[in-house]
């Protein structure tokens, strides 16, 4: 069937597409997954690909069969695309991250919601339109990765008036922001020495979104630094805060009222949560002190290097 409608396909309607839309769809739902995969491999270059079937392979959660049509269809819509970029998980982001017809809408969601190199591609993909915001977020993700700073300074498209105004912004933000952690850390303290730091006030402190009292309170209690627990509530990387709670002792709602946290936060989604919840319940407590001892040790070892 792919292949009558690819050798038939520079002559076709969209009311003759539709009809191999409907029949394409009830196929790959019977099919197999190489057989699939062969199909995304196929449809996504083409230019009158029938939607409904493009927009099943792009959110199908196999990266193999969402990834040639994220990559190149030209079927799928800005918010299409953001729709999965919201939903979907990093490998579905990177996917994104190298199109030519990237705009502002969806560039927010990739530097937001993806890892290094989701970063590193939306900040080297010269054709992706990024917004002030998006610009401002890309800069922040190079206080942490230099290579981000250089692709975002090397592009020849971000007026210098904006990129000047980013780079103010981020560094006030940035100087506000570690004077809050340093005061949530003090107070966390505080409290821990007065015996008060315990589930039930995690909890309270999450209910109440004050966010750098929660990472605070988790760093004290894991002895890790607090942007190493920082970074641990994004996703992709909240696997981190499930071992800190298992680790420390914090029950399983204590865990999700920080998972909520995250979600209101930093984008967590729905099916990260779950994923989350169903780690902390499998992982036991001795794998997950083992994975802090360690971190502990990689700790001291960044630390004693030179800058």
């Amino acid at each position: 069937m792919t292949d009558m409608f690819l050798s038939a396909a520079p002559s076709l309607d969209e009311e003759n597409v539709q009809i191999y839309d409907e029949v394409l769809n009830l196929l790959v739902n019977r099919s197999d997954q190489p057989a699939i995969v062969k199909v995304s491999r196929r449809m996504a270059p083409v230019a009158n690909a029938p939607r409904q079937l493009v927009r099943r392979l792009a959110n199908d959660t196999n990266i193999d069969v969402a990834g040639p049509v994220l990559a190149r269809s030209p079927r799928l819509t800005t918010e299409d695309l953001r729709e999965i970029a919201v939903s979907r998980g990093n490998a579905h982001l990177l996917a994104i991250s190298g199109r030519n017809d990237l705009v502002e809408p969806v560039t927010d969601v990739l530097v937001t919601r993806g890892d290094r190199d989701v970063a590193r591609a939306v900040a080297n993909n010269q054709a992706a339109k990024l917004s002030a915001q998006g610009v401002e977020r890309l800069l922040e993700r190079a206080e942490e990765d230099e290579t981000v700073g250089q692709r975002v300074r090397a592009r020849g498209d971000i007026p210098q008036d904006i990129l000047n105004s980013a780079i103010a912004k981020v560094a006030a933000r940035t100087a506000e922001r570690s004077r809050k952690a340093n005061a949530a850390q003090k107070l966390m303290l505080d409290l821990k020495q007065s015996g008060g730091l315990d589930d039930a006030r995690i909890v309270a402190l999450a209910a109440e979104k004050k966010y750098d009292e929660v990472v605070a309170a988790l760093a004290l209690l894991s002895g890790l630094k607090f942007d190493a627990v920082e970074n641990m509530m994004y996703p992709q990387r909240i696997g981190g805060v499930v071992v800190v709670c298992k680790a420390t002792g914090l029950v399983l709602t204590t865990l999700i009222a920080i998972l909520r946290l995250s979600m209101a936060r930093n984008g967590l989604t729905e099916t990260e949560m779950k994923q989350a919840h169903r780690e902390y319940l499998s992982v036991s407590r001795g794998a997950a002190d083992r994975i802090i001892r360690f971190w502990h040790v990689r700790q001291t070892v960044d630390a004693t290097k030179p800058d």
